[in-house]
């Protein structure tokens, strides 16, 4: 687990006409490739796939539930951190700015349901070549909340499903002004977790840094 100062972050992001999940982006990238590095192997970009909420308005009794798509790019993870979060939030402001297409809950939810039946979800998620890594950030309660009286002093994001052939995930939270970032790892691809959680803290302590 990382955590931040959630107000720190997205004046580091509005500094570099950015988000918080450019920053959180420029982060967890510049942390990858510092560990490749460690490991003798040389990236320029890492492809991130990020589920983004799509809804235009709130829910009804007609439409319930999430209205996601999935937005996949190129980032560029070399260069001074507060540099990359500006490239970053060019390439997150580009992509964003596509046209939509169908939404996952009408062609591709169906679509994986019937891979699943088929057995052929998992044998995709273990082959497939379009990402490197996911980042999901939810935004949580602004506020500290209280349950049966007492008070939830944290919160904590945990994502669990197939990861196929992606060995490293990282999940963000908002609570109560704190920025949690979950680093998820398989431990017989990525041994160096706790590295690799260090250095996540330190991208984002430089990106806050002044």
């Amino acid at each position: 687990m990382v955590r931040a100062d959630l107000e720190q972050v997205r004046a580091a992001a509005h500094r570099s006409a950015g988000t918080v999940n450019d920053a959180l982006l420029t982060a967890v990238t510049g942390a990858l490739r510092r560990l490749l590095e460690r490991r003798g192997e040389h990236v320029t970009t890492l492809n991130v796939l990020l589920p983004t909420a799509v809804r235009a308005t709130a829910a009804t009794t007609e439409s319930l539930g999430n209205e996601l798509a999935a937005i996949v790019a190129p980032l560029p993870v070399t260069g001074a951190p507060r540099d990359r979060l500006a490239r970053v939030a060019d390439v997150m402001a580009a992509r964003k700015r596509l046209p939509a297409g169908p939404l996952a809950r009408d062609v591709v939810a169906p679509l994986f349901r019937l891979m699943a039946g088929l057995g052929l979800h998992n044998r995709y998620l273990r082959r497939q070549r379009r990402f490197h890594t996911l980042l999901s950030n939810v935004r949580g309660p602004a506020t500290a909340l209280s349950f049966a009286g007492a008070r939830i002093t944290g919160a904590v994001p945990v994502a669990v499903g197939e990861s196929g052939n992606v060995t490293v995930s990282f999940g963000a939270l908002s609570y109560a002004g704190v920025l949690t970032v979950a680093c998820v790892a398989d431990p017989a691809r990525v041994p160096e977790l706790d590295e690799l959680a260090a250095l996540v803290g330190d991208e984002l302590a430089r990106l806050t840094a002044g």
